[in-house]
């Protein structure tokens, strides 16, 4: 019964800072979004981040690049 109370307290304190956090920053969802990326996330998760973003960017790239050279194997192959 005792760990049920401790339980029940600690959820209720969290509860509070975080509805403490939400009422001080209402209005600007940018700077909530940039303190709550400081509070939880540390440098290998935006390395993690940055590397995705980079593959994605390569892979758009050579999506494109290769529709060019299919473009081209299909023009080669016309009779004329």
């Amino acid at each position: 019964m005792g760990e049920t109370s401790v339980w029940f307290t600690i959820r209720l304190l969290e509860n509070n800072k975080m509805s403490e956090h939400k009422s001080n920053n209402k209005g600007n969802r940018w700077k909530r979004f940039r303190d709550w990326a400081k509070q939880n996330s540390s440098f290998t998760d935006w390395c993690i981040a940055l590397f995705t973003l980079v593959l994605a960017v390569a892979a758009v790239y050579q999506f494109i690049i290769m529709g060019g050279q299919l473009d081209e194997m299909r023009k080669d192959q016309r009779p004329w």
